[in-house]
């Protein structure tokens, strides 16, 4: 059933003295409920019968079940209203939890970066490099097959793996070969397979660079190169996705000083892969 606002809004179209009676209602709904029948026809200069006609017009058989409906819709919309601004009061508080924990993260990070002048040397490594090979784990694979396409877009030679058989095999296939360069991701720096692919890289005396927890790890002592990310391990996030947004900031930063190393020649590679 149509609730008592819509049947007001249809009835107004009949005639005018419909229309005065439904526009009155509707401006004064909320006091509709402390007024009987003649103060309503006293306020809009009404006879009592003209109200009572109004209001079998509109279906209902007396004033008081008019009343009631009135009052069950002023109800319905205060808990609407209620709900409404608790459902927004939450999102405010998640939207406002999410900026502090992504600023913490983001200024810590700045500081261990800037501190340690590691990242110049990384993008020098990764600009001389004539094939690139990342591998990662898990979770942290998504961000670093977005590395991958990045650094694609730029015209690097790049290959991702998740698999530990591919890589052990690009491993072996490219243990000769100069210039090639070596990348893990991992947070714990101490992920089994990964650990095992470091220590075949150190053996090879291959080129590793990693990107771990600040924490001391194997991956990190395997490496020549390593950059640490601070994560929040003490936030319940950090278990799904504190990780990623560490190593997205990283890989973003990294993009953008490469971008900058070269950026006439960098500029045309990614108008190519664009096309």
């Amino acid at each position: 059933m149509s609730n008592v606002i819509t049947k007001l809004k249809k009835i107004r179209i009949n005639n005018e003295s419909d229309a005065n009676i439904a526009n009155f209602v509707i401006d004064n709904i909320k006091i509709m409920d402390n007024i009987d029948i003649r103060d309503l026809a006293k306020k809009i200069n009404h006879s009592t019968s003209s109200v009572t006609r109004f209001i079998k017009r509109l279906g209902y058989s007396s004033f008081n079940e008019f009343k009631y409906e009135v009052k069950n819709y002023i109800n319905s919309v205060l808990v609407d209203s209620k709900y409404q601004n608790n459902e927004n009061k939450e999102l405010s508080l998640i939207i406002k939890s999410e900026i502090s924990y992504i600023n913490e993260i983001l200024e810590k990070n700045n500081i261990i970066w800037t501190k340690d002048k590691k990242i110049d040397q990384v993008i020098e490594k990764i600009n001389l490099s004539k094939q690139i090979f990342i591998f990662a784990m898990g979770g942290t694979y998504s961000v670093a097959y977005d590395f991958c396409l990045k650094l694609q877009r730029l015209g690097f030679n790049v290959n991702v793996s998740n698999d530990s058989v591919i890589q052990e095999t690009l491993l072996s296939a490219n243990s000769t070969k100069k210039d090639c360069l070596f990348i893990i991701f991992s947070l714990s720096g101490e992920t089994k397979q990964l650990v095992y692919v470091a220590e075949k890289i150190n053996e090879k005396k291959m080129f590793l660079i990693s990107f771990t927890g600040l924490e001391e790890n194997k991956i990190k002592k395997l490496s020549n190169l390593n950059l640490s990310i601070f994560n929040n391990d003490n936030h319940f996030k950090s278990l799904i996705k504190g990780n990623r947004i560490s190593f997205i900031f990283l890989i973003d930063i990294l993009i953008q000083l490469l971008i900058n190393l070269n950026s006439e020649k960098n500029y045309k590679s990614v108008l190519i892969t664009t096309k």
